[in-house]
């Protein structure tokens, strides 16, 4: 009875009156029919509101987690989709937006807690230096930091045409430190006495395990590290804000300004809290409130998509992006919590598959610190075998594509990292933590036991050193230690010599690279392990150029592993290839969680459509409504 009180007050008694004869005569066909027009009419809304207008300013808000194209979990994507962007839609984001005549400007409010890998923080800052030379970038934050080293935001904010932190907020750009932790005396404490060996010096990894100090190769590597990254970004800060690299390496060491001292060091340009900021932006662009139409960026993609959308026959490139520590078997998303992992298994299948869809050439980009030997040489196998095929492989590294992330680089036919990328690591280390005095601590003793007839008969001890090689409870002999040792220079001997194939140099060369060192993305390309300074987009580019397509042509660019239709993730798999596809889930769901957003959204817009039958329908649309449209309950969504 109130929904049809409602509807009289509304549209008129007559109406009302027609619509409940409907109800009573075609309960499911009017309740469609007007579910139906209730989605249409407020997609169209939603349209008109989100669509780009002349004058648009754009707004990107920096302080989410960004990651890479690979999706999240099924879970996170679900609860905590909306938290997350891609590094690729906010690059693509902002170079279509560049040079697209509704566009006036952008606008960024970055907060000083924002964080990102120093390689992900290069590729955004280079989309914002080409949009800031044709059209104006001011970036607003309220603090450069906050009681802790933000150079890494500095170096970000110098890509703007303008920067202003309100008076209240300082400017910390301290100088580079590395400080490392060694957990040695705490192992010796507990009773943990690793055992472990690498290949070579620089694969320091394992040093925080079993030394108490930075050792000679450590300390040489890190620092070189530490200066390549402090270049990097006084460079870049010199020249964004218009001083001399000096300079700017005094201005780290008298670090932190206040906000009008950094005005006065040219840091920044002004001291406004964001109302004036966003005054002043009106009155440089010759705009009112009124004339101006404010749009996130994010609306704005998705209005105006992906470049790559462009779907011309037989120009396709696929691009397949994993995240996380590289094993054997299946992998999955990273969430956000947790990172990701790169399963062995789910990245063969993806090329495989992306490989027989008819591309041509397909784009991989790696952010991983490494893992399996294994799984690494598994998909190293798979891109070998997909490039004697003729189809070219591109790799494009993220912050980080090192030790057994290099190894699948290093199949590729070209490499494309940032500066600050972290590769190489060309290296292998293994062993084993011993644990008996561990346990003996706590109270607990242990026997063995092995196959034989009798109590009293004692095993060879060819049979007890087989069975203890990877015993947490029995340290290595000498001939175990041999074995250990063997499988090491086996694979160190495998990994410099793939590098050799896939880079054209000699097994000297390589090995002279190799010694586990990790190198920035600028030292590996000076060093022939990387082949070009770039991101994404460069990647894309050299993937036309070894596919033989005109620079001219846009290709579409098709996602890697492809989101499982509905029937497929309920029926069950009939081979290897359809369970290996379809076993990282969490991997390749996470598109299909933005329909089902949709369907709920949709939901919700209905809510007054049930309501407004519940007379009809006995009170059940009062339940649905207390089931669907609960706000805790839709949260979960």
């Amino acid at each position: 009875m109130t929904s049809q009180l409602l509807l009289a007050q509304r549209y008129g008694a007559d109406v009302a009156r027609s619509y409940y004869a409907l109800c009573k005569k075609y309960p499911v066909r009017t309740f469609l029919a007007t579910l139906a027009v209730e989605v249409a009419v407020s997609r169209l809304v939603s349209l008109y509101m989100r669509r780009v207008r002349r004058h648009t300013v754009l707004e990107l808000e920096l302080g989410d987690k960004i990651i890479h194209e690979a999706s999240l979990d099924f879970t996170t994507e679900l609860i905590e989709g909306d938290k997350f962007i891609s590094l690729r839609t906010l690059v693509e984001s902002i170079d279509v937006a560049s040079n697209d005549s509704r566009v006036d400007a952008l606008i960024i409010r970055m907060q000083p807690s924002f964080v990102t890998g120093f390689a992900s923080l290069q590729e955004i800052r280079a989309a914002l230096v080409r949009f800031a030379s044709k059209k104006p970038v001011w970036l607003y934050t309220h603090s450069i930091g906050e009681f802790s080293n933000a150079a890494h935001l500095m170096y970000l904010a110098s890509a703007c045409t303008r920067i202003y932190v309100p008076p209240s907020g300082d400017v910390h750009i301290q100088n580079l430190m590395g400080e490392v932790m060694f957990l040695k005396g705490t192992l010796d404490k507990l009773g943990l006495a690793p055992r472990l060996s690498k290949r070579k010096e620089y694969k320091n990894a394992v040093n925080m395990l079993t030394d108490t100090e930075l050792n000679p190769a450590h300390r040489e590597a890190t620092q070189t590290l530490l200066a390549g990254v402090m270049d990097q970004m006084v460079a870049g800060i010199a020249l964004g804000r218009g001083r001399g690299e000096a300079k700017v390496r005094e201005l780290f060491s008298q670090s932190p300004f206040s906000a009008l001292e950094a005005k006065h060091e040219g840091l920044i340009d002004d001291a406004l809290y964001l109302d004036e900021v966003d005054q002043a932006l009106l009155t440089a662009l010759s705009l009112t409130k009124k004339t101006q139409n404010r749009l996130l960026l994010s609306k704005y993609f998705k209005q105006v998509g992906t470049p790559y959308k462009h779907k011309i026959m037989r120009k396709k490139i696929a691009l397949l992006s994993f995240e996380g520590n590289i094993l054997v078997g299946t992998g999955k998303g990273p969430s956000s919590n947790t990172e990701g992992v790169i399963g062995s298994d789910t990245v063969v299948a993806a090329l495989r598959t992306a490989a027989s869809s008819g591309v041509r050439a397909i784009v991989l980009r790696i952010n991983s610190p490494g893992g399996s030997y294994i799984a690494s040489d598994l998909i190293y196998h798979e891109i070998i075998r997909i490039k004697a095929t003729g189809i070219p492989v591109v790799v494009s590294m993220g912050d980080l594509a090192a030790s057994g992330g290099y190894f699948i680089a290093c199949a590729s036919s070209y490499i494309v990292a940032q500066p600050g990328t972290l590769t190489g690591s060309i290296g292998v280390f293994a062993g084993k933590i011993l644990t008996r005095e561990m346990w003996g601590k706590l109270g607990v003793t242990w026997d063995t036991a092995w196959p034989a007839e009798g109590a009293d008969v004692v095993p060879p001890p060819s049979y007890t050193r087989s069975g203890t090689q990877y015993s947490n409870l029995h340290d290595y002999d000498e001939q175990q230690r041999a074995v250990l040792e063997k499988q090491l220079d086996r694979i160190y001997h495998d990994f410099v010599t793939k590098v050799a194939a896939g880079r054209g140099m000699t097994y000297e060369a390589a090995e002279a690279l190799a010694h586990g060192r990790v190198w920035l993305g600028s030292q590996a390309h000076a060093n022939g392990l990387v082949d070009m300074i770039g991101g994404l987009h460069d990647a894309v580019e050299q993937a036309k150029r070894l596919a033989g397509i005109a620079p001219h042509v846009t290709p579409e660019l098709c996602v890697f592993p492809r989101s499982p239709s509905l029937m497929s993730m309920l029926s069950s798999p009939t081979n290897w290839e359809q369970k290996d596809s379809r076993g990282a889930m969490a991997s390749i769901m996470g598109a299909n969680i933005g329909a089902l957003r949709g369907i709920m959204h949709l939901m919700n817009r209905a809510a007054p459509a049930l309501k407004a039958v519940d007379a009809v329908w006995g009170g059940v649309a009062s339940e649905c409504d207390t089931l669907l449209f609960n706000p805790e309950l839709r949260n979960l969504v």
